[in-house]
Protein backbone atom coordinates (compact mmCIF):
# COMPACT_ATOMS: atom_id res chain seq x y z
CA UNK A 1 0.00 0.00 0.00
CA UNK A 2 1.38 3.85 -0.65
CA UNK A 3 1.74 5.65 1.99
CA UNK A 4 -0.92 8.25 0.92
CA UNK A 5 -3.31 5.05 0.91
CA UNK A 6 -2.60 4.23 4.71
CA UNK A 7 -2.70 7.68 5.67
CA UNK A 8 -6.75 8.00 4.86
CA UNK A 9 -7.42 4.44 5.79
CA UNK A 10 -5.61 5.33 8.75
CA UNK A 11 -7.74 8.54 9.00
CA UNK A 12 -10.92 6.84 8.05
CA UNK A 13 -11.01 4.41 10.88
CA UNK A 14 -10.08 7.23 13.56
CA UNK A 15 -12.44 9.24 12.37
CA UNK A 16 -15.17 6.48 12.12
CA UNK A 17 -14.34 5.19 16.08
CA UNK A 18 -14.12 8.54 17.30
CA UNK A 19 -17.47 10.00 15.58
CA UNK A 20 -18.97 6.24 17.04
CA UNK A 21 -17.86 6.63 20.46
CA UNK A 22 -18.59 10.90 20.36
CA UNK A 23 -22.04 10.12 18.81
CA UNK A 24 -22.69 7.17 21.94
CA UNK A 25 -21.56 9.60 24.54
CA UNK A 26 -23.06 12.80 23.85
CA UNK A 27 -26.35 12.76 25.68
CA UNK A 28 -27.45 16.07 24.97
CA UNK A 29 -30.63 17.98 22.83
CA UNK A 30 -28.18 20.25 21.54
CA UNK A 31 -25.91 19.68 18.68
CA UNK A 32 -22.47 18.40 18.48
CA UNK A 33 -20.06 19.38 16.50
CA UNK A 34 -19.55 17.97 13.15
CA UNK A 35 -16.38 15.90 13.19
CA UNK A 36 -16.32 14.20 9.89
CA UNK A 37 -16.82 17.46 7.79
CA UNK A 38 -14.38 19.15 9.86
CA UNK A 39 -12.03 16.80 9.39
CA UNK A 40 -12.80 16.62 5.57
CA UNK A 41 -12.52 20.37 5.45
CA UNK A 42 -9.19 20.13 7.18
CA UNK A 43 -7.64 17.20 4.63
CA UNK A 44 -9.02 19.21 1.98
CA UNK A 45 -6.95 22.30 3.02
CA UNK A 46 -4.10 20.38 3.30
CA UNK A 47 -4.21 19.98 -0.38
CA UNK A 48 -4.91 16.02 -0.49
CA UNK A 49 -8.05 16.63 -2.54
CA UNK A 50 -8.59 12.67 -3.59
CA UNK A 51 -8.22 11.84 0.05
CA UNK A 52 -10.98 14.30 1.39
CA UNK A 53 -12.97 13.57 -1.73
CA UNK A 54 -12.52 9.97 -0.70
CA UNK A 55 -13.01 10.11 3.34
CA UNK A 56 -16.09 12.55 2.84
CA UNK A 57 -17.80 10.04 0.43
CA UNK A 58 -17.63 6.68 2.44
CA UNK A 59 -17.60 8.70 5.98
CA UNK A 60 -21.23 10.20 4.59
CA UNK A 61 -22.37 6.62 3.39
CA UNK A 62 -21.70 5.86 7.00
CA UNK A 63 -23.70 8.81 8.30
CA UNK A 64 -26.60 8.27 6.02
CA UNK A 65 -26.73 4.52 7.01
CA UNK A 66 -27.04 5.21 10.26
CA UNK A 67 -29.29 8.58 10.46
CA UNK A 68 -32.71 9.55 9.30
CA UNK A 69 -30.89 11.58 6.01
CA UNK A 70 -31.62 10.53 2.47
CA UNK A 71 -29.60 7.58 2.03
CA UNK A 72 -26.51 8.98 -0.26
CA UNK A 73 -26.96 12.82 0.53
CA UNK A 74 -24.25 13.26 3.04
CA UNK A 75 -22.06 10.99 1.01
CA UNK A 76 -22.34 13.52 -2.22
CA UNK A 77 -22.18 16.51 0.50
CA UNK A 78 -19.16 16.01 2.00
CA UNK A 79 -17.02 14.57 -0.76
CA UNK A 80 -18.17 17.74 -2.91
CA UNK A 81 -17.29 19.56 0.47
CA UNK A 82 -13.68 18.00 0.30
CA UNK A 83 -13.17 18.54 -3.25
CA UNK A 84 -14.37 22.58 -2.94
CA UNK A 85 -11.74 22.91 -0.21
CA UNK A 86 -9.30 20.89 -1.56
CA UNK A 87 -9.42 23.32 -4.65
CA UNK A 88 -9.14 26.38 -2.75
CA UNK A 89 -6.21 25.22 -0.62
CA UNK A 90 -3.39 27.15 -2.48
CA UNK A 91 -5.39 30.94 -1.17
CA UNK A 92 -5.88 29.38 2.35
CA UNK A 93 -3.81 29.38 5.24
CA UNK A 94 -5.30 26.72 7.17
CA UNK A 95 -3.02 26.82 9.54
CA UNK A 96 -4.36 30.14 11.09
CA UNK A 97 -7.42 29.96 13.50
CA UNK A 98 -9.70 32.74 11.53
CA UNK A 99 -9.65 30.79 8.83
CA UNK A 100 -10.08 27.44 10.17
CA UNK A 101 -13.72 29.12 11.49
CA UNK A 102 -14.33 30.49 8.38
CA UNK A 103 -14.01 27.00 6.59
CA UNK A 104 -16.02 25.64 9.53
CA UNK A 105 -18.64 27.98 8.62
CA UNK A 106 -18.90 27.77 5.40
CA UNK A 107 -18.59 23.89 4.89
CA UNK A 108 -21.54 24.09 7.83
CA UNK A 109 -23.41 26.65 5.58
CA UNK A 110 -23.01 24.41 2.24
CA UNK A 111 -23.76 21.37 4.22
CA UNK A 112 -26.85 22.48 5.88
CA UNK A 113 -27.95 24.64 2.50
CA UNK A 114 -27.54 21.40 0.05
CA UNK A 115 -29.14 18.71 2.80
CA UNK A 116 -32.30 21.19 3.37
CA UNK A 117 -32.66 21.54 0.00
CA UNK A 118 -32.14 17.42 -0.79
CA UNK A 119 -34.90 16.95 1.63
CA UNK A 120 -37.40 19.41 0.68
CA UNK A 121 -36.74 18.16 -3.32
CA UNK A 122 -36.51 14.20 -2.75
CA UNK A 123 -38.63 13.50 0.78
CA UNK A 124 -41.76 12.07 -0.27
CA UNK A 125 -42.94 9.98 2.88
CA UNK A 126 -43.16 12.25 6.17
CA UNK A 127 -42.52 15.82 6.58
CA UNK A 128 -39.00 17.17 5.30
CA UNK A 129 -36.44 16.64 7.81
CA UNK A 130 -35.44 20.31 8.17
CA UNK A 131 -33.40 21.89 10.73
CA UNK A 132 -34.97 24.05 13.28
CA UNK A 133 -33.09 28.29 13.48
CA UNK A 134 -32.19 26.93 17.09
CA UNK A 135 -30.34 23.83 15.86
CA UNK A 136 -28.40 25.58 12.81
CA UNK A 137 -27.25 28.45 15.31
CA UNK A 138 -26.03 25.86 17.63
CA UNK A 139 -24.22 23.69 14.76
CA UNK A 140 -22.46 26.70 13.83
CA UNK A 141 -21.13 27.33 17.10
CA UNK A 142 -20.17 23.79 17.83
CA UNK A 143 -18.04 23.51 14.81
CA UNK A 144 -16.60 26.61 14.64
CA UNK A 145 -15.66 25.88 18.32
CA UNK A 146 -14.23 22.35 17.75
CA UNK A 147 -12.62 23.85 13.62
CA UNK A 148 -9.36 24.24 15.50
CA UNK A 149 -8.57 21.19 17.52
CA UNK A 150 -9.65 19.65 14.29
CA UNK A 151 -7.41 21.23 11.93
CA UNK A 152 -4.82 20.79 14.77
CA UNK A 153 -5.43 17.19 14.63
CA UNK A 154 -5.34 16.55 10.93
CA UNK A 155 -1.98 18.54 10.51
CA UNK A 156 -0.28 16.36 13.26
CA UNK A 157 -1.46 13.35 11.46
CA UNK A 158 -0.84 14.43 8.00
CA UNK A 159 3.43 15.02 9.19
CA UNK A 160 3.66 11.52 9.21
CA UNK A 161 2.24 11.19 5.53
CA UNK A 162 4.98 12.51 3.31
CA UNK A 163 2.85 12.43 0.25
CA UNK A 164 1.60 16.09 1.31
CA UNK A 165 1.26 18.14 -1.19
CA UNK A 166 3.34 21.32 0.12
CA UNK A 167 3.06 23.09 -3.13
CA UNK A 168 -0.20 22.89 -2.37
CA UNK A 169 -0.75 24.38 1.09
CA UNK A 170 -0.97 28.10 1.35
CA UNK A 171 2.41 30.48 2.06
CA UNK A 172 2.40 33.89 2.39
Amino acid sequence: MKREEVFGASLFAAGFIFQAAFSYLWRTSFPSPQWLLLAVLAVGARGKINTAQSLGFFWGLILDAGGPSLFGAQAWILAAAGYITGRFSKEVDSDRPLAQAILALGGTLFHLTILTQIELFFRRSGPPLVPSIGAILGQFAMNVLAAPLVFWIVRLWSRHDPSVEEDHVFRP
